[in-house]
This record gives C-alpha cells, structure tokens and sequence, in this order.
C-alpha cells in the first residue's frame, strides 16, 4: 500500500479503537499487487476486544471488487451510448410492448408520424397501421413470440396524424430476460416513402415506354443479351403471325423467320454496346407463320440494363414487301434510317439515366437489408437524384411517342420548339462524340407545319455532319444551326468544322445512293431530305463547302408566318 493509503488506513484504525467511529466500518481504497497492478479493494473492519473489554486489534476483511467496478462504469458508459442514440437518431427508435402499446419513441419517430410523444404513448401499433398491412406485421409477431423468428424485416405503411400515408421499412427483435420469459420489442423505423413512390414512378415510366412501342406501326422486339425475347409489339405479331410464346428466343425466331437461310445475327450484344452505335442490317426475307415470304429492312440499337440488370437491345424493322415504286423504297429506308437514329438516340439517353437508378435502388436496398442507418439529408439527396432522372426518362419517352405519331395535317409550332426536340434528342449523343451544337439568331417564328418530317431533315444532317466530324477525328468539333426570316422565307443554314464535301461527289450529291461516308453510307439520306423538303414544304435545300467545313441551307416559304 503506497504510503497516502496506508496514512488513511492507519487514521481508520485509530479511530475505531479511540471509539470516534462505529464498532464496525466500511471503506474503499486501491492497492497495488505484486505486479504494480492497481486493484480496487472493499473493507469491512470490526474491532476486535479481550475478555475484560479491552481493545486489542482490528480485524480487517477486504473484497477485490475491481472487475464489478470496472463493469458498472461500463454498463454506465453503454447506457448513456444508447440513451443518446435513442434520442438523437436520425431514424425511429420504439420499445413496444407485447400487447403492441408504444412504451417508449425517440424525438425522429415522433416527428415521423405526427403525434407528441405524449400522444404517442397512449396509442398502439395496431392504430397507425395501415389496414392492408397490419395482418402480416401481426403474423410476424406471433412467430417472434412463438420463438420462431430472431427477428424480421417489413415494408409497410403507417397513418400519420394528419392521415398522409408513409411507407417504411421495420426492422424488429424481441428482447427477452435471462429465463427466455419476454419482455418487449425493440422497433427500427426507416421513412421509405420518397424511395418506394420514385420507384414505383419508374416501373410506371417503364410501362408507359413499353406501351410505346408495343402500339407503334413498325415491328419492334426487345431481347436481352441471353437471347431471351422480352417483348414484341401488336405490329409484329399482326404482320408475323407469331406470339411471343411461339418465338421466345431469337434462335427459335431465326429457326422459323429465315429456316435454313443465313441467320439474322442478332446476338453479338457485347460488340453492340462496344461500339455504342445503332446497327442496320438492311433487307432480309422473313417467312411469316401462313408461310408468305416478307422483304424487311431492319436496325438494332443497344438499351442498356432495362430488365433485371441485363443487356437490352431494340430490335426495330419496316415491311417493304409492297413498295412497289423507287421513290416509296427509298423513302421507306430513308425513314427507317431516321427510326434507326432515333432509337440509337433513345438508347443513349436512357443508359446512364438507368444505370444511375439501378444503382441508387441497388445501394439502398443492401442499406435496408443490411439495417444500416441513413441520415434524413442522405435519402432527400439520393430522392432528388433518382427523382431527376425519371423525369429525364419522361421526357425521353415523350420524344419518342411524338416522332412515331403520324402526321396527318400541319401543325402550328415555333421554331424555338422544333430546335427544343432536336436539341433533346442529339444532346447525348452529341456529347459522347465530344461535339457541340449551337443555336445562333432568334428561332421565335411560329408556322404551320409537319414537325417531325423537318426534324427527321435535320437531324439526318446533324447525323451527317457528326460521323464526319467522327471519321476525321476532328478536335473542337461544331455544329452551328442558324436562322434567317425574310418577307416569309425561312432560312436554316446547317455548318461544321468536318472538312468539307469532297470535291469528287459535292455536284453529285442529292442523288440516290451517292454518299460522302467512307463506310456504312447508303446515299438516301440527303436524297430523301431533298424530297421531303421540295414536295412536302414546297422548299429547296443547297450545300457549299464554307472555310473549314460544309454547310447545309433549308429555304422554306411561310404563310401566315409571324414573329413572337
């Protein structure tokens, strides 16, 4: 014993034996062990006397209390971890009786569902329940109590006390005593309503896609990277004759569409989305379920991971079979080339959008299985994200349900919104290409006409313009669209910075099948664009090599035009 403590010991005795404390007494004080070790020891010490009464010592008990010492202050420090854990969470924290009465709620639930924590402890579980829900919480109840479950895990929906609907996800164990006898639940309540809604919009902006496509007038088939066929729409089961049950995969689609002819080759997905690039595969014979034999053209663009997390591609075609005159042909390529482009655009725009999702969706469904905490200003960020890219997946779905609706008379629009669509369908596709495209001049002109045939005009120059710039590897890239309007006459002037036209084809150009591209051109864009401007706008369209580049002049004449 150092020598402060052995002072104090000595102090004790004395007054034991002059009688200034009781006959017995009790008292704590650390000692020293052999080892230099501090061990805490508790005395009892009672005086010890003769026959005739008088004092001739003090016998001396003590009781290494160290380790019951050092768990009390630790069993101290736990509590008050977990009193402000309780308190301070930001997810809700509940004891819940056995007959489901709130026994004790943290600050977070109370703000969660409405009710003082007053309030709240006069009600049970049973009464915030959702209706619809509160036989399958109970179920799980029964089977914790029964010792059947450690634990489990719920979606469900609670009443607020303003009556609003939330969604959450419950996480619940059952504490028991030493004798397994038990004593109360212990609730983890997580606001999920943001989360479920959002997902619940995008399997909504999904189904809207896919009645999109299942009602549009072209045959379109969606098929994943395994060769499974998702889906085939009304126009190709009419034209074909097959139901998907029929062609489930694309090698029993092949086997019936072409027999013993060369296969379509469809399944070189990884490559696909390699190149990132839509794919005509121009025309084939496809022999129908009676037997007819059907001349298609056809493109293929990749998706992305729309379904279950695996590689999709559109699967899009035209039946040619009774285009009988060149022109109807050429126009008929011409327009599945721009559904081919706008497809490949679409895909393009989709695939960071669902990619982001599914991994926000992914991150947070391992959080909630994983009963990890997720602070309030977490899930209002991750919300906002995944609330952002559905409604750039809405306005998407938008564009595309706009260029396949036919158009069967003009239209009154301003310029401003035709460049608005253009911009919204070549912007991702522009910018993975590294090339900018500005809008110079005023485009507040209104007019009657067919919007989507003037955007399929500029967005196959647009296209043009960008796989030169792509071919010539050109740094810097643009493309300028700029507008003139004079006594009725629109002007839309098209350039870049590509090179220019060839010299050996710039006189040629406008003919069908003459082409500026190396490979892959088939020569009917720029045909077809001439044709759709002078007989359908009763306009003309030029071009001229200009500096370091070409440039593409619309000229359409307006009546009953007017400037906003």
């Amino acid at each position: 014993i150092d020598k402060q403590i052995c002072s104090e010991v000595k102090q004790v005795f004395n007054d034991m034996i002059n009688e200034k404390i009781s006959a017995t007494s009790h008292y704590i004080n650390k000692i020293l062990d052999i080892n230099k070790n501090e061990r805490l020891i508790s005395w009892n010490n009672a005086m010890y006397k003769d026959e005739n009464g008088d004092i001739i010592g003090v016998i001396a008990i003590g009781n290494d209390i160290t380790q019951e010492e050092f768990l009390t202050e630790e069993l101290k420090i736990s509590n008050l971890k977990y009193e402000q854990t309780f308190k301070t969470a930001q997810i809700g924290i509940a004891h819940v009786g056995l007959d489901g009465s709130w026994l004790d709620v943290n600050d977070y639930l109370c703000k969660l569902i409405g009710y003082s924590k007053d309030e709240f402890l006069k009600l049970t579980f049973h009464e915030i329940t959702y209706a619809d829900d509160l036989d399958k919480d109970l179920a799980y109840v029964r089977k914790l109590l029964e010792n059947k479950l450690d634990s489990y895990h719920i979606e469900k929906r609670y009443i607020r006390k303003d009556g609003n609907i939330i969604w959450v996800n419950l996480s619940v164990i059952l504490l028991r005593d030493s004798s397994d006898k038990p004593l109360y639940f212990i609730s983890i309540i997580q606001d999920i309503s943001q989360i479920k809604l959002l997902m619940l919009e995008l399997e909504s902006k999904k189904n809207e896609l896919e009645n999109v496509i299942r009602f549009a007038p072209n045959p379109i088939m969606l098929y994943d990277e395994e060769g499974t066929i998702l889906l085939i729409n009304e126009a190709f089961e009419e034209i074909t004759g097959y139901t998907i049950k029929e062609i489930a995969t694309i090698e029993a689609w092949n086997e019936r569409a072409l027999g013993t002819r060369e296969s379509l080759n469809l399944l070189d997905v990884d490559q696909l989305f390699k190149n990132n690039i839509r794919v005509d595969k121009g025309a084939k014979t496809i022999i129908t379920k009676g037997g007819e034999e059907l001349v298609w053209i056809f493109s293929l663009a990749p998706l992305g991971d729309v379904y279950g997390g695996k590689k999709v591609v559109i699967f899009s075609a035209m039946d040619i079979t009774e285009i009988q005159r060149k022109e109807d042909l050429m126009l008929a390529q011409s327009r599945q080339a721009a559904m081919g482009d706008m497809i490949g655009m679409i895909a393009h725009q989709w695939r960071q959008p669902l990619s982001i999702i599914s991994m926000v969706a992914n991150n947070l469904r391992v959080n909630l299985e994983l009963n990890e905490e997720i602070s309030s200003s977490e899930i209002y960020k991750l919300t906002d994200i995944l609330n952002e890219q559905t409604q750039y997946l809405s306005h998407t779905i938008d564009d595309f349900r706009t260029f396949f609706k036919p158009e069967k008379a003009k239209e009154r629009i301003t310029l401003c919104k035709i460049y608005e669509k253009l911009d919204s369908m070549m912007q991702k596709i522009l910018e993975n290409n590294q090339i900018t495209m500005t809008f110079i001049n005023d485009c507040n002109i209104e007019f009657y006409t067919y919007p989507n045939e003037l955007i399929q005009v500029m967005i196959n120059l647009v296209n043009n313009a960008k796989d030169a710039i792509k071919e010539r590897n050109v740094k810097d890239a643009e493309i300028q669209i700029s507008t003139s309007f004079k006594e009725n006459l629109l002007t839309i002037a098209i350039s870049d910075n590509a090179g220019g036209i060839d010299k050996s084809v710039i006189d040629k150009l406008g003919e069908p099948y003459v082409t500026t591209k190396s490979a892959n051109g088939t020569g009917l864009g720029i045909y077809m664009s001439l044709i759709i401007i002078e007989k359908h706008f009763g306009g003309s369209m030029n071009w001229k090599n200009i500096n370091n580049g070409s440039c593409f002049t619309i000229e359409l004449p307006l009546v009953n035009a007017k400037e906003k």
